[in-house]
């Protein structure tokens, strides 16, 4: 139902997203929308072909490339992105997550927080039961979770809709 990766990619994002917005207010809305779209039609085109050629995208990446060496190389590339990509997401998410954790309940621990570890032991938990309904489950419930605290965040702070319009429309000028 929900898209793991849209989980990740939410999480991982809040900081930045909060830097731009503070820094540049609506001006950038118009990439939020354009992004959005540019996913959708990605995704889809992906799903479209795993569906006909029954491979993978890396599986059919591999595939067009001439010979071993080509084949060896774009390996390594999806490999190496999977690889850092994960890591650079996951770790943004622990972070984020740590932050609204000691944000809603205080610091857990003296010097170092403890919350990155709680998170990861409890992912780890949910990943090794095997069970991709609960996993399904724990995604859903974050992402609704999530979902309430942006729109709660966007009606506590008053966003200006005409200016949120505007960010829309026009094509930030800097």
């Amino acid at each position: 139902m929900f898209s793991d990766r849209g989980i990740y990619r939410a999480i991982s994002t809040v900081i930045t997203a909060t830097l731009a917005g503070a820094n540049y207010g609506y001006a950038l809305v118009w990439a939020l929308l354009f992004s959005v779209i540019a996913t959708i039609i990605l995704q889809g085109m992906t799903a479209r072909l795993g569906i006909i050629s029954q491979r993978g995208l890396a599986e059919n990446i591999v595939a067009t490339m001439p010979n071993k060496y080509f084949k060896w190389a774009a390996s390594g590339l999806i490999l190496s992105a999977v690889v850092i990509g994960n890591g650079a997401y996951q770790g943004g998410n622990i972070a984020g997550a740590s932050l609204g954790l000691e944000g809603l309940f205080g610091k857990l621990g003296t010097d170092v927080s403890l919350w990155p570890w709680v998170i990861g032991l409890v992912a780890f938990g949910l990943l090794i039961t095997g069970s991709y309904r609960l996993i399904e489950s724990a995604l859903i419930a974050l992402v609704l979770v999530m979902s309430t605290a942006f729109v709660v965040t966007a009606v506590l702070v008053g966003v200006d809709i005409g200016q949120l319009w505007s960010g829309l429309t026009t094509l930030a000028s800097a």
